[in-house]
């Protein structure tokens, strides 16, 4: 099945200095028409390329949850020394991290309050590789069209949060704040 990505050839390389064979992979990307270059040390050819660079882009999402946190959280170094105290520290920012991820769920799912400029810019993106694809009389791959980068919270939601957690109001009324936060792009 086609895809709007394509595999181009694939080597083993085996730098001097580390005495260890490693895979290097060559992506194109239909969409932004690039070509991207991965290093893996699965040199077994049943992962095939398509599936690595995937692996990749998701481990991208993942470091920018990690700044993130330290960006829009101000978490840039650890409480304390010990190894229970930094795997404490490390837990309650998870939490706090998939705490934002509900209550931004629950105010779209009850509240009706969503960012709609954000929603709007991940359905043009998506459009825009949808687009390329049929261009190129090929299809998206389902894991594209699933992970939209849904790990992000917007600067707008964290200040909000922050802002409305000390209130003493209902969420209902907070709720409303956000809305015409988010009406302001």
């Amino acid at each position: 099945m086609p895809s709007t990505q394509a595999c181009l050839p694939t080597s083993l390389v085996s730098p001097v200095t580390c005495g260890v064979t490693l895979r290097r992979i060559r992506f194109w990307e239909g969409q932004s028409g690039r070509i991207f270059e991965f290093i893996t040390n699965l040199t077994e050819t049943d992962v095939t390329p398509g599936v690595l660079a995937h692996l990749y882009r998701m481990r991208w999402d993942i470091e920018k949850s990690f700044d993130e946190i330290k960006n829009k959280l101000h978490e840039k170094k650890a409480w304390a020394s010990s190894a229970t105290a930094k795997s404490m520290q490390a837990t309650f920012i998870c939490l706090t991290h998939n705490l934002m991820l509900l209550m931004e769920h629950e105010l779209k799912q009850n509240q009706g309050v969503s960012n709609r400029a954000e929603d709007q810019r991940r359905a043009k993106r998506l459009e825009r590789v949808k687009f390329a694809a049929r261009k190129g009389n090929q299809v998206v791959p389902m894991p594209i069209k699933l992970t939209q980068r849904c790990t992000v919270i917007t600067v707008k939601m964290v200040r909000w949060i922050a802002t409305h957690l000390w209130k003493s109001v209902s969420v209902r009324q907070a709720a409303v704040a956000l809305a015409a936060l988010y009406a302001h792009l």
